[in-house]
């Protein structure tokens, strides 16, 4: 999530003296020097090139032009892709994620996820401002429980918004920053016995291009050419590339870049 700015904005229940505006959005120092609010979901604006820009630090001050190849990029603006514990994600920065080479990439955000972008994902209940906060903090059963993307709550208590909590964090094993996906167990179904010939059956103009190329995509299950593009075969036991590894591993990848991930006639699982 971006920086934020601002007070506690209440869903319903607020009289007009207090209910508080809250505005999120991320500061950056214009060349004039004087500085300039971005509303959320607007960084990029019509300028896709700011994103070049979005780089993580402890403060604004702190990144410096001689210290960009040690940064990490934060192409969403998300404070997420910050991997370092104190760093957020600050907008016009003297780094060009385009002139350092090899720069760092996150491989997880939050904000790829469309359940956390939604608004209604850090809605929570609360008697007050302060106790929707503490209960929604705690992460638990309770809090989930607190949960009000329908505004609704229970007698007493009022729906806050833009609370610095997220029910899909809460619920979600996948939106757990520290998590890493090929560590979780990955259970295919439908395939054949991964010792099996079917197995490594892949489609090549050769097989040396079957299998540099081995994908999902590629695999000829029947062990046919007639499964293969026009002017490619199906070449038997390419000892490298065998389908159950290669789903297991296009799904770990399509599920850290917050993606979905089919294949047709596959059971695919994953667990804690």
């Amino acid at each position: 999530m971006t920086r934020r700015i601002g007070r506690d904005r209440r869903v319903s229940g607020a009289s007009p003296s207090t209910r508080a505006l809250a505005f999120t959005g991320a500061l950056s120092t214009a060349l004039t020097g004087t500085l300039t609010l971005l509303p959320a979901g607007t960084l990029a604006g019509p300028d896709d090139t700011l994103k070049f820009h979005f780089f993580c630090g402890s403060d604004f001050a702190d990144i410096q032009s001689d210290t960009c190849a040690q940064r990490q990029w934060c192409p969403s603006s998300s404070d997420d892709e910050c991997l370092i514990p104190g760093h957020t994600c600050f907008a016009n920065t003297p780094c060009d994620a385009r002139l350092i080479p090899d720069v760092s990439v996150p491989t997880f955000s939050l904000s790829l996820h469309p359940e956390y972008r939604d608004a209604t994902d850090k809605m929570f209940c609360g008697s007050d401002y302060q106790d929707a906060v503490s209960t929604c903090e705690a992460g638990d059963e309770t809090a989930q429980s607190m949960h009000c993307p329908d505004g609704a709550c229970p007698e007493g208590k009022t729906c806050f918004i833009e609370m610095p909590c997220s029910y899909f964090v809460m619920t979600n094993p996948l939106a757990n920053p520290l998590a890493d996906v090929s560590e979780m167990e990955v259970a295919v179904e439908g395939l054949p016995d991964p010792d099996s010939d079917e197995a490594h059956y892949f489609c090549g103009l050769d097989a040396l291009v079957a299998e540099s190329g081995c994908s999902s995509a590629t695999w000829c299950r029947s062990g046919t050419d007639q499964e293969c593009p026009n002017g490619e075969s199906c070449f038997a036991w390419i000892e490298s590339c065998e389908i159950n590894a290669i789903v297991k591993r296009e799904y770990e990848e399509a599920v850290a870049n917050g993606e979905d991930y089919s294949f047709e006639g596959v059971a695919v699982a994953q667990g804690a």
